[in-house]
């Protein structure tokens, strides 16, 4: 689900085949959901500067380990938590 589409429907944007309204329990989500994915983005961007730093050195850095691992699971919950989402609004 793209940061997008959160803030069309956050603004009143009609979605046609959604079967909930938006409402506050929505919002909500939208906003821990989008807030995730900002958090996502900046790790991809420091996870990749950092890689591309350590191929300058020529050198190993601890923090693009660290930071992996952590986006490898924040990354996932994003996306499920959307694919969930998805699936409720217009599958189900």
């Amino acid at each position: 689900m793209s940061i997008g589409y959160m803030l069309y429907r956050s603004f009143g944007g009609a979605v046609e085949g959604a079967s909930l309204q938006l409402n506050s329990t929505l919002t909500a989500y939208f906003a821990v959901h989008g807030a995730i994915a900002v958090i996502v983005m900046c790790l991809e961007f420091a996870v990749l500067g950092i890689g591309l730093r350590q191929l300058q050195l020529s050198q190993r850095m601890a923090w693009h380990g660290k930071l992996t691992k952590i986006l490898f699971g924040i990354w996932w919950f994003a996306f499920l938590s959307g694919e969930l989402f998805y699936v409720a609004m217009y599958v189900l």
